[in-house]
């Protein structure tokens, strides 16, 4: 994180160097703000000869300052300081809010109204300022305070933001002295959780992702079948179409399971059934098969972006009716005491069992 102290060092070193008098500075100075992907701001100066040109900083933020024409020193002449405390809290959750008290102090009898501003650099969308009292009057010599807000919306990513303070009078006039920055942390937070399940799938069928098994991932190219023989898995559509399609379907039972698991041999897949079998004959070894990657690149993109269970499987061992029980309560016992699981759909609910919504119906 950025320290207002090194910011200032910079700023000072930068606002010494000079142009000879006979230079004009043009009507626009362009500040290229690093944080935010290079975006060019503009800040409008008036013709000033002598003024100090360096006001481009290159730290992750940048800072913006002027006193007006003849440089950057104060002299005598009526004017006016922005000072900020510091925000509290300086490290918020995304979704919350942060103040600072802002004082505006007149120098050599300067009297007027000064509009409070500010800006936040880091991230989009950037937390938003506004101002209990803006414009703020001068009419004497003491201070006048205003409460800054920082507010953030449950969007803001999380990272350090600078929030850069300023403002400007009736004649364009910007304050003197040193700029206010201050620097605000934010924590970002869910936005919503989203659950997909694939049914009647494993890993070994549905993540045949190149990225993943070159990252160490237990995806298997082969397996066992009940006379002992090595078969290749062979790539196929996932779903009816495609020049491959998968126009037949694996039983999903309980009894599927058993006979696939083999007492742990995980030796049995050739023994589950497969209908209609005119389709399945199509295949030699319909059950060892994998969806061909360009079916399923989205599922590949999530987990080679975040995390990947490639040892991970569902616990119940059966169809429809007990995997949603397992959705909804992590069981499809019907009772806490109860050493009983459903293991199969119900017998008088066979065509009703699965994913029976209206495909029209939106949760």
């Amino acid at each position: 994180m950025l320290k207002r102290q090194s910011l200032t060092a910079r700023w000072r070193a930068l606002t010494s160097k000079r142009v000879s008098s006979e230079t004009n500075i043009a009507n626009w100075i362009d500040i290229r703000q690093h944080l935010s992907g290079g975006v060019v701001r503009r800040f409008a100066l008036s013709r000033c000869p002598g003024l100090s040109s360096a006001l481009i900083l290159g730290l992750g933020t940048f800072l913006f300052s002027l006193s007006g024409c003849g440089g950057l020193s104060t002299g005598t002449a009526p004017g006016y300081t922005i000072t900020a405390s510091a925000l509290n809290p300086d490290s918020i959750t995304a979704g919350s809010a942060s103040k600072s008290v802002i004082t505006v102090t007149p120098a050599n009898g300067y009297k007027g109204s000064i509009r409070l501003s500010c800006d936040a650099f880091g991230g989009v969308p950037a937390p938003t300022c506004s101002f209990g009292t803006s414009p703020v009057v001068i009419t004497g010599p003491e201070p006048v305070v205003s409460t800054m807000t920082i507010t953030t919306s449950r969007s803001t990513p999380g990272g350090s933001y600078a929030i850069l303070v300023t403002g400007k009078d009736a004649a364009n006039g910007a304050p003197t002295g040193d700029p206010e920055v201050l620097m605000l942390t934010t924590a970002a937070v869910l936005q919503r959780v989203v659950v997909i399940f694939q049914e009647n799938r494993s890993p070994d069928n549905l993540f045949h992702d190149p990225v993943l098994i070159s990252r160490g991932a237990d995806i298997a190219s082969n397996g066992k079948n009940s006379h002992g023989q090595t078969i290749p898995l062979s790539p196929i559509d996932l779903g009816t179409s495609g020049s491959d399609p998968q126009n037949y379907d694996l039983s999903h039972s309980h009894s599927a399971f058993v006979s696939m698991y083999d007492g742990g041999k995980m030796d049995g897949a050739d023994l589950i059934p497969c209908v209609p079998v005119i389709n399945c004959r199509v295949h030699p070894d319909p059950q060892f098969m994998y969806v061909k990657p360009s079916d399923v690149q989205p599922y590949f993109d999530l987990a080679e972006q975040y995390t990947f269970g490639d040892r991970m499987f569902q616990t119940n061992q059966g169809p429809s009716f007990p995997a949603h029980q397992f959705i909804i309560s992590g069981t499809s016992a019907p009772a806490a005491t109860s050493n009983l699981f459903a293991a199969e759909n119900p017998k008088l609910m066979q065509q009703a069992a699965g994913c029976i919504a209206p495909r029209t119906k939106r949760f």
